[in-house]
C-alpha cells in the first residue's frame, strides 16, 4: 500500500459561549473517520513493514554466532550470517550457500588506513 497523507482540519471546540461549536452527529462522524483514516494506514504500514523484514533472530551455538532476517526456520527468503572465530557462512533461504574460511591478519598502525582488495 502507497503511504497517502490523510489531511484533518482540527477544530478549537468552545463551550456554550457566543459562536460555540456543537457537539453533532456530523461533527462526531467526522472525528471517526479521521481516527479510522489514521488506523487503517497505521495498520497497513506495520504490515508492509513485517512483510520486509520478518523477524531478526540472533543466536550463539557450536561456537558460532548467527543472525538471520524471516519470518519463520521455513521462510525462502530467510537470509542471514554465521561466524566464528575462523569462519563465515552466508545463508539464503535457510540453507548454507557459500562459506568462507577466516585468516587473521595483523595490523600495524601503517596499515589502519588501508583498503580492503
Amino acid at each position: 500500500m502507497a503511504f497517502e497523507k490523510i489531511v484533518f482540519a482540527m477544530k478549537t471546540w468552545k463551550d456554550k459561549v457566543s459562536g460555540n461549536t456543537p457537539v453533532t452527529a456530523a461533527e462526531l462522524n467526522r472525528i471517526e473517520k479521521g481516527i479510522s483514516d489514521c488506523a487503517k494506514q497505521t495498520n497497513a504500514l506495520g504490515d508492509s513493514v513485517s512483510q520486509k523484514l520478518g523477524k531478526i533472530q540472533e543466536a550463539s551455538y557450536a561456537g558460532m554466532a548467527w543472525l538471520t532476517i524471516g519470518k519463520s526456520e521455513d521462510d525462502p527468503d530467510r537470509r542471514g550470517l554465521a561466524w566464528s572465530d575462523n569462519e563465515l557462512v552466508v545463508i539464503r533461504g535457510g540453507k548454507h550457500v557459500a562459506k568462507v574460511k577466516l585468516t587473521p591478519i595483523n595490523v600495524s598502525s601503517d596499515q589502519t588506513d588501508a583498503e580492503l582488495s
